[in-house]
């Protein structure tokens, strides 16, 4: 099955210091594991990342943040519980 089939979603934006973000609205929770490493892996490959620096996660209930801030890159993965929900990519300049 192929991510589009089960609706993945990638929205792009620009801010006004020419950084990006990408935000990856994840298919349902038994896809959204196995379907969303390569596309991810494409949008900001290792080489692009850079060295990550630091990672933390912060907890609201049922619903938590992931975040890897790499040198060039940061990644922040919202779960609802296991499932994972969301996921945006922010380019640093």
């Amino acid at each position: 099955m192929s991510a589009k089939t089960v609706g993945l979603l990638a929205i792009l934006s620009f801010g006004l210091a020419l950084s990006a973000s990408a935000q990856i609205v994840c298919p349902p929770p038994a896809l959204g594991m196995i379907l969303l490493e390569p596309e991810l892996e494409e949008l900001a490959p290792l080489y692009i990342r850079g060295k990550e620096l630091q990672r933390y996660q912060i907890y609201s209930g049922k619903v938590s943040l992931l975040v890897v801030e790499y040198e060039n890159v940061t990644i922040s993965e919202a779960f609802q519980g296991r499932n994972r929900i969301g996921v945006t990519v922010t380019f640093k300049n």
